[in-house]
């Protein structure tokens, strides 16, 4: 069999890539499950043209006993709803973070897109705008009125991606088998 025609069928056999949404989409749900937040999974990744060049989820400052490794949320354990009293949290958010990595290595996020599982809170929001970011793409979660005014006000823009976990599981199922392949 010629090398052209076997290229082919190979082509045929593997499964429709991701588009680049999809894919950074995948990518930020892998980074949240990093995360050691006991009430909630965050991932975050910052993308520059098509390349990654910073991930956060979330976790507490470099050093510190996470909540998952003390065993105890200080706002669980007072029964505080999701939204309220972040100072008593631990953690930093998972776009915090994203960002804290970008100064530490790369040289900046100036014009750059982030990739996040839930809509940005008024804290995050705030940082998003401050390092130059200047889109925001989330796969949902509800969104924050105060976030979305701000970013509004700062010209960032935001959008909601229709991402189908299904249709990711699905793409790597398939892939599964090329990696199997001897």
């Amino acid at each position: 069999m010629g090398e052209e025609k076997q290229q082919a069928e190979e082509k045929q056999e593997h499964p429709q890539r991701p588009n680049w949404d999809e894919y950074f989409a995948g990518v930020v749900l892998w980074v949240g499950t990093r995360g050691a937040c006991c009430r909630r999974e965050n991932g975050a990744v910052i993308v520059k043209g098509k390349e990654i060049i910073a991930t956060g989820y979330n976790s507490t400052p470099r050093g510190l006993e996470n909540c998952l490794e003390i065993g105890i949320c200080k706002r669980e354990d007072l029964g505080l709803p999701t939204g309220e009293r972040y100072e008593l949290c631990r953690a930093e958010h998972a776009e915090a973070n994203a960002i804290i990595q970008l100064a530490w290595g790369t040289g900046g996020s100036i014009g750059t897109k982030m990739y996040v599982i839930r809509y940005p809170c008024i804290e995050c929001a705030r940082d998003i705008i401050q390092s130059g970011i200047i889109e925001v793409v989330y796969l949902g979660g509800k969104e924050s009125e105060e976030s979305k005014l701000i970013f509004e006000k700062a010209n960032i823009k935001v959008r909601k991606l229709d991402f189908s976990v299904d249709k990711l599981i699905n793409y790597l199922a398939e892939h599964k088998k090329y990696l199997e392949r001897e």
